[in-house]
């Protein structure tokens, strides 16, 4: 009798930690299920989950996991790594294509500002060699006129 309330107290607890889903979710299973959610938290992102049915569906008794070969880690370490290393890459280059676009908006604005001032400087050396001309002229007349 004793040993039969310890394995139904070991029912109910294991029926309590798994969502009390009738026995789908087993210690092992969540152990497995904690171990895979952690190495995908190490991956780079990928495409978002498909929405669907969450852990509480019904769903095939889970298979425990085989634990990975030393050669197999190494390899996903190093997948790892350089899925991060391209995930920095086009992080980075989403940044400097959004600065270049910055930067050619800019160089656009500061050509028309030189056109501008080109404009500017051609008007004020016509105007000023237009009245240098007019002063002489007025000298020259001034100066004919008192003679």
């Amino acid at each position: 009798e004793e040993k039969e309330e310890e394995e139904k107290e070991e029912e109910e607890k294991e029926e309590e930690e798994g969502g009390g889903s009738g026995g789908f979710f087993t210690a092992q299973f969540q152990a497995a299920l904690q171990a895979a959610l952690s190495r995908s938290d190490d991956e780079a992102p990928g495409p978002p989950a498909m929405p669907g049915p969450g852990p509480s569906s019904a769903a095939p008794a889970p298979t425990p996991l085989a634990p990975l070969r030393p050669a197999d880690r190494e390899v996903s370490k190093t997948v790892a790594t350089l899925e991060e290393a391209l995930a920095g890459s086009h992080m980075t280059l989403s940044r400097l294509q959004l600065v270049a676009g910055e930067l050619k908006r800019l160089m656009e604005r500061e050509k028309l500002q030189v056109q501008r001032l080109e404009f500017a400087l051609e008007k004020a050396q016509a105007d000023d060699a237009y009245y240098t001309t007019l002063r002489r002229m007025q000298e020259a007349g001034a100066n004919s006129d008192w003679e």
